[in-house]
Parts: structure tokens; C-alpha cells; sequence
């Protein structure tokens, strides 16, 4: 799994191995992100940037890819985006959407992409430590927070997918 930072062009000869060898990959952008770079490099996300504005998590309730009931993003404090239209081509599914000063947008702030052999994560804003932080103001402790991060990083080095209940038996006549 490789995380990437604010990709711009110097990050040209890591896409290309992560390419060559099918690798997951977990981007976290921000408003020093090339987003020209970095709609050349992959094919997931097409973003048109135009400005920075500070952009509050609002959790899915429906995220079905793993459990993530014991962990709640709201009330979280807003983290750092350049907002723009943006167009994703893979099939995804969001776990926080992006809240601009109390208004929900129905457009996704942290998704993840379950294409086959490669996984992607997208946090789609810079400062998530703010997160950690609030999460050990809440309860105290940092788990919740590193169990729901963990959780993303099992989620992206997992090579095949994985259902949630599997039975396995053998009829009784």
C-alpha cells in the first residue's frame, strides 16, 4: 500500500511503478495538490480545482465495505480541500461526504475504490490529524481513531474481497 501526499509531477515515477505492479494506493490531496498532474497519472478521479475552502466530514451511515458503526466523524472539525467539479470513473463507495459551513453536499470528502487486483482510498483534504486529535478529546483515547484507520489500510492490502458472513455446510437428509 502506498499513502501519497499532495502528488505533483516529482511523484511521476512512483504512479508508474504503483501502475506496473497493481498496487493500492491511498491519496490524500489538498490545495497543493497538481491536480492537472494528477488526473494524467490515474484514471479514478477527474478533478477540476478552483478553490480552498475548509470542508467538515459527514460520516455515511451506509457504508457497507466494513464496519465502521463504533467510529462517528461528525461534529469533527474541518480539514483543508480545494474544491472543484469532480468526476469519479471507478465504482466507489463514500465513507464521509464533504459539510461546507453546516450545508451537506452530496459530494464525497473520503471515498474507497474496490476495482479488481487495485485498491484506492481518497481523503480528499489535508490536515486529518485535526481528526485524531478530536477523536482523543471525545473519548480519551487515540484507538478509535487508529482501529477505523487500520481498518482503511486491512481494507486496501486485502488482495481478494471478503464478505461479511459466509456459511459453509454440508445438507442433511
Amino acid at each position: 500500500v502506498f499513502v501519497l501526499y499532495q502528488p505533483n509531477p516529482t511523484f511521476k515515477k512512483v504512479y508508474n511503478y504503483v501502475q506496473n505492479k497493481g498496487a493500492s494506493v491511498f491519496t490524500i490531496t489538498g490545495p497543493k495538490t497538481n491536480w492537472t498532474f494528477l488526473n494524467q497519472v490515474q484514471n479514478t478521479v477527474t478533478k477540476e480545482d478552483f478553490n480552498e475552502e475548509e470542508v467538515t466530514p459527514s460520516k455515511n451511515d451506509g457504508f457497507g465495505l466494513f464496519d465502521i458503526s463504533d467510529f462517528d466523524l461528525n461534529d469533527f472539525p474541518p480539514i483543508t480541500s480545494s474544491l472543484g467539479t469532480m468526476l469519479i470513473s471507478k465504482p466507489y463507495e463514500t465513507v464521509a461526504y464533504q459539510k461546507i459551513k453546516g450545508v451537506s453536499l452530496n459530494e464525497p470528502l473520503f471515498f474507497l475504490v474496490d476495482n479488481t487486483g487495485m485498491k484506492e482510498a481518497f481523503l480528499l483534504g489535508e490536515n486529518s490529524w485535526k481528526w485524531r486529535v478530536e477523536a482523543y478529546r471525545n473519548t480519551k483515547s487515540f484507538k478509535a481513531f487508529d482501529d477505523f484507520m487500520g481498518k482503511v489500510l486491512l481494507f486496501l492490502s486485502q488482495s481478494k474481497r471478503k464478505s461479511r458472513l459466509e456459511l459453509s455446510y454440508e445438507s442433511v437428509y
